[in-house]
């Protein structure tokens, strides 16, 4: 098995499709949320039940003892007792009964409209867990590319410097260089190293992380998308969509409409209420005298009872302020997340566009520091540069790979929020979308 599960880890294609797939089949969160949309689906069954009738039935034994005895006093300082006669008595009930609600002032119908409310509610709340957590995800997965391309950056400034080290060693053995060049190319190996292993940690931090969420380990065969969402959207366009596809504001409308089924729901503290029965009883009553006795009963029953409420202290109308109260308090709700997201689809249109532009001023920027570097090693060879120079052209060009990466990371984030407040982070959207991954080397 362990060999299949390593052949299947190489054919796939570890793409954030292939990522969303195995969340949605592995992770807790999912599984748990999906219960409780089976339980609030349950619910309706349960609040169905009152339209059906109720059927019971029951065995009662009862052994019960009664002596009687008189006592003889007639000599003095002396007691007889004369047992006059016993008797045993064992008494078995078996009882049917059959009832059935025929009226409650509409509560029971109300009762299903309210728990059908409350499963839509769950199963849209269901949608919005999901995306968020397909969302984080998407994150912990870019996250875990771009600290893969940090540690290969780093690794290259290492071999960098070693080369450096190399350079001035060699340098100051023909007496070119002082020795002081040689100690600095040691001490900026040494605290990349140090910053290498720090890296890893973190990277190993990462795919542990990822794995709790997915299920699955990280591989090295690793897809990135290049673009998820279509960036030249208008605000406008973004915004209606939303508003009908957004899983939390559906989850927050469909809390409102079941708030107000519970509102409309009848108090039955307040109207009558009207049930008929049917009972039938069978009891064996066993007497032990002498000789023995038994005695059989059947009885046949059939009622209606019809209740009339008075007074309950107030409890009902209280129950339903209670009731009114929460309804405004989930409108409030539904309002406030209607506000939240369309601020939240300014910051991330905002955001995108943003680290777009920044992304092609760092690709630029990156380009020019290794230019840069390239010109001041040759120079330093050429004796117009010191060591330090280069060091510091090796950090600048680190420094910018590392901008490049955090910026094309914020870029893939910010799109997959995109993708989430449209509703849109799912296998099917990624996969229309399949032509915009390159594989991560």
């Amino acid at each position: 098995m362990g060999s299949d599960l390593c052949a299947k880890k190489v054919e796939c294609r570890f793409d954030l499709r292939f990522v969303l797939e195995q969340t949605l089949k592995n992770n807790k969160t999912i599984k748990a949320a999906e219960k409780d949309v089976s339980s609030s689906l349950i619910g309706i069954d349960v609040q169905k039940s009152a339209f059906r009738p109720s059927i019971r039935i029951g065995v009662d034994h009862t052994l019960a003892e009664n002596k009687h005895w008189s006592i003889d006093s007639s000599e003095k300082n002396r007691r007889q007792e004369e047992p006059e006669n016993f008797r045993r008595d064992h008494d078995t009930k078996g009882h049917f009964i059959v009832s059935h609600n025929l009226f409650r002032g509409g509560a029971d119908k109300a009762a299903v409209k309210e728990a059908e409310s409350i499963a839509k509610a769950k199963k849209s709340e269901f949608e919005s867990i999901k995306q968020n957590v397909l969302c984080e995800s998407a994150f912990i997965f870019l996250d875990v590319i771009a600290k893969k391309k940090e540690m290969l950056h780093l690794e290259s400034l290492l071999k960098a410097r070693k080369s450096s080290l190399e350079v001035a060693t060699e340098m100051y053995n023909t007496g070119v260089e002082k020795y002081v060049a040689v100690m600095q190319a040691r001490a900026a190996c040494a605290e990349t190293e140090s910053h290498l292993a720090k890296t890893e940690a973190e990277y190993k931090t990462l795919c542990a992380k990822f794995q709790e969420t997915t299920g699955v380990e990280i591989q090295d065969n690793m897809v990135i998308p290049t673009n998820l969402f279509d960036d030249r959207m208008k605000r406008i366009q973004v915004q209606d969509i939303a508003l009908r596809h957004n899983p939390k504001i559906i989850a927050s409308f469909d809390r409102l409409n079941a708030a107000k089924d519970s509102v409309k729901k009848p108090n039955q503290g307040i109207y009558p209420s009207l049930d008929v029965f049917y009972r039938f009883d069978r009891s064996f009553d066993l007497g032990t005298i002498t000789p023995t006795t038994t005695t059989n009963a059947k009885n046949h029953s059939v009622g209606v009872s019809f209740t009339i409420p008075i007074y309950d202290g107030g409890k009902g109308a209280a129950g339903k302020r209670q009731i009114i109260e929460q309804a405004a308090k989930t409108a409030i709700e539904h309002d406030k997340t209607i506000d939240e997201t369309k601020s939240e689809i300014i910051r991330i249109l905002a955001a995108i566009k943003a680290f777009k532009e920044s992304t092609d001023d760092a690709e630029v920027a990156v380009e020019m520091r290794r230019l840069v570097l390239h010109d001041t090693e040759e120079e330093y060879k050429a004796g117009v540069k010191i060591m330090n120079d280069v060091l510091e052209a090796q950090q600048k060009l680190f420094e910018a790979q590392t901008i490049e990466v955090q910026t094309q990371n914020n870029y893939l984030k910010n799109q997959c929020n995109a993708l989430a407040l449209l509703g849109e982070m799912t296998i099917e959207h990624i996969q229309k979308r399949k032509f915009y991954h390159r594989r991560e080397k």
